[in-house]
């Protein structure tokens, strides 16, 4: 298959789709219909499946054209996405991202997430503010910040959350709990048992265990 489904057709696709009609769709496109239909009709046999189902009552899409129709949508939506955000960085009008983090952030995680923002962004500038992650999520909620990078478990409906790493942390608890036979726990089952030291005490015997804990940007809804 040849690379015929570029963004022109895509247009074009979404233009039948949304019209049901070929004659519809060419007025909004400023194009002959005869040619819109052909051109629809060359990609449909370089694809080898039909997009559309044409009959006298009108233009239907078919169960394999629904995919190609929902991919033409996001495909336009983040191309217009992407225009609209380089002519910004272009025009310098891209403010700074305000993204707070917590304390118990991997060092080489933010730094890692800052050299991919600025990748893909160049010259736009990043405001860092660490605190506590209640803080930081009623942060978010104020919009007085943009996202940020906290551990989980994030509760909350408010707020969009996804998974960028995962990592496990270490715990040390007696040799004689109950727990303390397990090598791998849930962080509900000891959330509220769960106290943070700089320096272990070495009068005690510890026995370290592994905690599922995932690392999560949240950011709060537009």
């Amino acid at each position: 298959m040849s690379d015929s489904l570029e963004f022109r057709l895509l247009k074009y696709i979404v233009a039948v789709a949304e019209t049901s009609n070929f004659t519809r769709a060419a007025e909004r496109l400023f194009l002959a219909q005869p040619s819109l239909s052909k051109q629809i009709r060359d990609l449909e046999d370089d694809i080898q499946f039909p997009i559309f189902d044409r009959s006298r009552d009108g233009v239907r899409i078919t169960p394999a054209g629904e995919m190609v129709v929902a991919y033409a949508r996001e495909s336009l939506k983040g191309r217009d996405a992407l225009i609209a955000m380089a002519r910004a960085v272009h025009l310098g009008e891209v403010p700074p991202l305000r993204l707070g983090f917590s304390s118990f952030v991997n060092g080489a995680l933010l730094e890692s997430f800052r050299e991919t923002y600025c990748g893909m962004f160049p010259g736009c500038e990043i405001q860092l503010a660490g605190g506590d992650p209640s803080q930081i999520l009623q942060r978010i909620n104020l919009r007085t910040l943009d996202c940020a990078l906290l551990p989980m478990p994030i509760d909350g409906e408010l707020f969009q959350v996804q998974q960028v790493s995962q990592s496990p942390l270490v715990i040390c608890m007696r040799r004689d709990d109950v727990l303390s036979s397990q090598t791998q726990l849930d962080i509900h089952e000891i959330a509220g048992r769960i106290r943070i030291f700089a320096t272990l005490n070495s009068s005690l015997r510890h026995t370290p265990v592994s905690l599922r804990c995932s690392m999560r940007l949240a950011y709060g809804y537009s």
